[in-house]
């Protein structure tokens, strides 16, 4: 994040998307981009004065992170976003590129099925901002190689804690974790997902289908 509060200094934003009237679509239209496999992407989801939410251009990043400072100011001294001119930041959204050796080197544990489901999950350090931030950033979303996009949120009253508390040694421990402390929901399953979109819940069997309900998505 920059460490600059002056305007001048200020990212400047990609174009943005059309409107929508959820995060969610907005985090759906970036999610059909073309990516590159061997990089990372980033986009703020944002709220204009009308309610209504963009998202910017998907930038490439690194390899293995994106740094969110390109898009999105920082005041260090507060530890506060500077939200863009005539906008709210109230969502981010990155890629994860196709880097089953590095996590097979990482986790030689796992089988073949965790590996994936780990690569659609947030890292550790994507945990660290969404703790960090949730009182401002109330979703964040992340796009796997295998076609899901899954969306997070930490409740800000767990945020006292580290964000690897808890997380565990596999995939599988990780997803209770969040969804004890917070929300996660699938919008498109890909091939990992089990075949359905939904909110994932404290009961949810890995590899399974998610079980539909009456609130089929998390509330924006």
């Amino acid at each position: 994040m920059t460490t600059a509060s002056d305007p001048a200094a200020a990212p400047v934003l990609p174009p943005v998307s059309q409107p929508f009237v959820c995060p969610d679509d907005a985090a759906c239209w970036l999610h059909q981009h073309e990516r590159r496999a061997d990089k990372e992407y980033g986009a703020l989801i944002l709220q204009r004065p009308d309610g209504k939410f963009v998202a910017t251009s998907p930038t490439a990043g690194e390899a293995d992170a994106f740094d969110f400072e390109r898009l999105l100011g920082f005041d260090r001294s507060t530890q506060t976003i500077i939200h863009p001119p005539g906008y709210r930041c109230v969502g981010l959204h990155h890629s994860h590129p196709e880097h089953e050796r590095e996590i097979v080197r990482m986790y030689p544990h796992y089988r073949a099925d965790q590996v994936k489901l780990h690569i659609t999950l947030p890292s550790t350090v994507d945990l660290a901002l969404a703790f960090r931030q949730a009182p401002v950033l109330r979703q964040l979303y992340l796009s796997s190689p295998y076609g899901s996009l899954i969306g997070y949120a930490i409740d800000p009253k767990h945020t006292s804690r580290s964000p690897a508390y808890g997380m565990g040694s596999t995939p599988e421990s990780r997803i209770r974790r969040i969804v004890t402390i917070g929300r996660l929901w699938v919008l498109h399953p890909g091939t990992v997902w089990g075949g359905r979109r939904g909110r994932v819940t404290a009961d949810w069997v890995p590899f399974q289908p998610l079980t539909p309900g009456p609130a089929d998505l998390a509330p924006s």
